[in-house]
């Protein structure tokens, strides 16, 4: 059977064999995107922009006219993630030095470069890089990832997709990578600094942004010359709300990873259709298909909940969601 795989494909095969027949199979799709996904997907849209030299925030402007409608219906859901994004945005771009990451241009493009290569009789490996960028003299891949906590070293480690790409980009003939960027993102909301009863802004010390206070400021009609030292201060926080993780490639595990890749994707062109056993673990409180599960479990309607809470989609279309690191 010819058949497509992908990093993310592979890493649902591994977790969940229901999940991956509910998502590739069924072709099954959440009718809302958990804010945790939907944020990383705006943002990675705005970083490819930046790095295709165009405005990241007219991007942030169309989706917020296109999607006005849903963000204001499910607000209880996303807050104000227009607003959030804007903040957070404003301060990512001022925050790292504009050649900080000198990003190499191939077929035009200098992010998100989609690939297709034969890895096996009838087997094709499909996905997109981010981006690759130069830095410290070296030539990285970069990954641009959002989170809620912050990824620890082991959470880098088990997470294999670089060393997955590292090997692509090795049979793509492009230029070898001395490793991989971590970009990182904070996508929680920055909180607002409070208006005393006396109409002045709080000044007490809270992880906010500095965009934040001065929006708040020029809200109330309050002077940021008042407040420059307090601006200051909550420019310290940006050091947690942005990251970059530099780590170098080790071949034997790109060989490693890449092998293990090779076989799971062998064993979902043997078992594709075929094969839904459920998982269960702790990992099913992030599924976006715990609902269907939960439902089968408990007796209850399953077609009901797939009807209610999903959609269809093209089953054999990387949706690249893997964007948050939470």
């Amino acid at each position: 059977m010819a058949i497509s795989v992908s990093q993310s494909k592979a890493k649902t095969w591994r977790q969940c064999r229901q999940q991956y027949h509910l998502k590739y199979v069924e072709g099954l799709k959440r009718r809302r995107i958990k804010r945790p996904f939907q944020f990383g997907r705006i943002v990675h849209e705005m970083v490819e922009a930046f790095a295709n030299a165009e405005d990241p925030f007219d991007v942030l402007e169309k989706i917020s006219v296109e999607k006005a409608n849903m963000f204001a219906a499910e607000k209880e859901q996303y807050g104000e993630i227009i607003e959030d994004i804007r903040f957070i945005m404003t301060e990512y771009f001022d925050h790292w030095p504009e050649n900080s990451l000198r990003y190499v241009r191939s077929k035009g493009k200098s992010a998100e470069h989609d690939f297709e290569i034969e890895i096996a009789d009838g087997i094709t490996f499909k996905g997109k890089i981010d981006a690759i960028a130069r830095a410290n003299r070296l030539r990285w891949l970069v990954e641009h990832k959002t989170f809620g906590r912050m990824p620890t070293d082991d959470h880098r480690w088990r997470n294999l997709q670089s060393s997955v790409y590292v090997r692509a980009i090795d049979i793509l003939g492009w230029k070898p990578v001395d490793g991989t960027i971590w970009d990182y993102i904070k996508s929680k909301a920055p909180p607002r600094p409070e208006i005393l009863k006396s109409g002045a802004l709080s000044q007490r010390k809270i992880e906010t942004l500095p965009s934040v206070v001065i929006h708040e400021l020029k809200k109330h009609g309050l002077k940021t010359k008042d407040y420059a030292e307090f601006i200051e201060l909550m420019k310290e926080n940006r050091s947690s709300y942005f990251t970059r993780i530099f780590t170098p490639t080790s071949k034997a595990v790109v060989d490693m990873v890449f092998s293990d890749f090779v076989t799971t994707a062998k064993e979902i062109a043997e078992q594709h259709g075929k094969a839904s056993t459920r998982n269960i673990g702790m990992h099913c409180d992030f599924c976006d298909y715990e609902p269907i599960c939960r439902a089968a479990l408990q007796g209850s309607d399953v077609d009901f909940v797939k009807e209610r809470e999903f959609t269809k989609h093209e089953t054999e279309t990387e949706d690249n969601t893997d964007q948050s690191a939470e």
